[in-house]
């Protein structure tokens, strides 16, 4: 996956199909194994000039850097469906794209679009995944932090 423009139109929705069980196994098993992962999600994400397809979209702890997380959580996802394609060489299975976000910033309108797809694959830090799913405007944010609380 190429890097995208800001500003760029970029649609985001439910599969029409699930992932195989196998498939969604395995990337949870990825998921889990990687500390770096606060949940996931598996939504279908049309990018400009590609054809739509599922991407494993993982939240990231605050202090991991993305461009590393990416580089293994990708080559894990990959050798994990090569595996499962390997015990079942009747599974059809798309090439899957990994994207990388992190909490340490507020979330932009593309985290918020995917995270109501209902496309829930892995939650391993519950009180991120609700901060994130519920967040508290800016200036309430400031005001808690202004008034000690």
């Amino acid at each position: 996956m190429e890097r995208v423009d800001a500003g760029a139109e970029i649609q985001v929705g439910q599969p029409n199909e699930p992932l195989p069980e196998a498939v969604e196994l395995a990337l949870r098993e990825v998921v889990q194994a990687s500390g770096d992962v606060a949940f996931a999600y598996v939504p279908v994400i049309a990018f400009p000039g590609q054809p739509a397809g599922q991407v494993l979209v993982v939240f990231l702890r605050a202090g991991v850097d993305p461009e590393q997380a990416l580089a293994a959580i990708s080559a894990a996802v990959k050798k994990a469906i090569d595996k499962v394609i390997a015990a079942n060489r009747k599974l059809k299975v798309q090439p899957l794209a990994v994207l990388p976000i992190s909490l340490a910033r507020p979330l932009d309108g593309l985290a918020q679009a995917v995270m109501i797809t209902d496309t829930m694959l892995f939650v391993a830090d519950v009180v991120a995944w609700k901060r994130a799913k519920n967040p508290k405007p800016w200036w309430l944010r400031g005001l808690h932090w202004m008034m000690g609380r």
